[in-house]
């Protein structure tokens, strides 16, 4: 708490000395956002952390989960979320600097958003820690911060890996605005029926970002996104003494159409992904299946194979007056591992309905229902016993910004 108490101070007297003489230089805009989650979510038997399986593929409201399950357990509870931040504009380059309240941890702060970008004339670059490109690719739906569905949101991002430390390059072009990425490689270990994690991680270049955003054709333009990211896995096998080195390559790509006709709007999104575990940190599909090191029990040999996971979805909106918009969205994906002798499925729907509506310049609430299949895992065109289960969730979220 003493912690926290001095970085805020010190945070707090760096801005107000800063933004006065900034202000007198150039322009400098202070805001601040306060978002309030209430909820009540339901898990049924299966779905639920009582099942370990389970136990990290909802991402609920900070983790606040009931052990003691029975046929179904349903919460409520209320969590906040506190941002603030400066917009700096000066006469060659814009800047942003921005905080939160650790997404809602107690007694922690954490760095949301710090850069800055320079326009060179045929374009721009940017230098700091900020939104992955490919975050901004997928199509922001319901509420991921009440979110069942995140990794159908994502589309193959993760929220823990939305922002990155990135040098980004913006081209505006006849043809629509190209962005190019370079961020921080991020290595996670491979899943293996033998081995445990790699004594080491070599990274040699950037973790890669395109996107191209096109000029509107009509009422509808489109978003395409290309992801990569490698890294080389360093083992010492138990039963050898001689290294063995695995080059894990991670792709993602999506693509996004939006359309307007009127009051009424639709958004639909494709992805496609090969070993999405290790393209972050942290990826929201159910199982989280990356790549696979496979060990043969007859010959001894080793071999790599890549995991596949496709993502689709679809969000209607209608404005219904200038104060209220209806959303209802719907999206699924499908996981897939092949290695000899074994095939892995995983199949996950989710659909969610929100009213956004907006109260007065500032405040919004929105009402929201949620709720997602989690299904169950085939293998070899067998399916499991036991039904990974159901989710839902009823809540509110409410919404100032200042």
């Amino acid at each position: 708490m003493k912690k926290f108490t001095l970085f805020t101070i010190v945070a707090l007297l760096a801005v107000a000395m800063i933004v006065p003489q900034a202000m007198a230089a150039s322009k400098a805009t202070p805001y601040g956002r306060m978002w309030f989650d209430t909820a009540s979510v339901t898990w049924d038997k299966n779905s639920g952390p009582g099942n370990a399986a389970n136990a990290n593929t909802i991402g609920l409201i900070n983790g606040a989960y009931n052990p003691n399950f029975d046929e179904q357990d349903t919460i409520w509870t209320n969590v906040t979320y506190g941002m603030m931040g400066i917009n700096f504009k000066a006469d060659c380059f814009t800047a942003k600097f921005e905080i939160n309240d650790g997404a809602g941890a107690a007694n922690s702060v954490d760095i949301r958003h710090i850069y800055g970008s320079y326009n060179f004339g045929m374009g721009s670059i940017l230098i700091g820690h900020t939104w992955d490109i490919g975050y901004l690719s997928c199509i922001p739906c319901l509420n991921a911060d009440l979110g069942l569905v995140p990794w159908v949101h994502k589309g193959g991002v993760p929220a823990t890996q939305a922002r990155e430390a990135q040098i980004r390059l913006t081209f505006p072009t006849t043809f629509g605005v190209l962005n190019f990425a370079f961020q921080t490689p991020q290595t996670t270990a491979p899943d293996s029926n033998i081995l445990g994690a790699p004594l080491d991680y070599e990274t040699e270049l950037p973790a890669f970002r395109a996107q191209w955003i096109t000029k509107p054709l009509g009422p509808v333009m489109f978003i395409l996104f290309f992801g990569y990211n490698s890294y080389e896995a360093v083992y010492n096998p138990v039963v050898a003494t001689q290294e063995m080195r695995w080059d894990i390559d991670s792709t993602v790509y999506t693509g996004q159409a939006i359309a307007n006709f009127g009051p009424f709007g639709i958004k639909f999104m494709l992805g496609r992904s090969y070993n999405a575990e290790n393209y972050s940190t942290d990826v929201n599909p159910v199982y989280n299946w990356g790549a696979y090191i496979y060990q043969n029990p007859v010959t001894g040999g080793y071999s790599l194979h890549d995991s596949e996971l496709n993502t689709w979805m679809v969000e209607l909106a209608y404005r219904a007056t200038k104060n209220i918009t209806i959303k209802f969205v719907y999206g699924e994906d499908d996981e897939q591992l092949d290695f000899p002798g074994t095939s892995w499925e995983w199949q996950t729907d989710a659909w969610g309905l929100m009213f956004d509506i907006t109260v007065c310049p500032g405040f919004q609430i929105i009402p929201q229902y949620q709720a997602v299949d989690l299904g169950v895992r085939n293998t070899n065109g067998i399916d499991a016993a036991i039904d990974a289960g159901d989710a839902h969730l009823i809540g509110i979220q409410w919404r100032f910004t200042f």
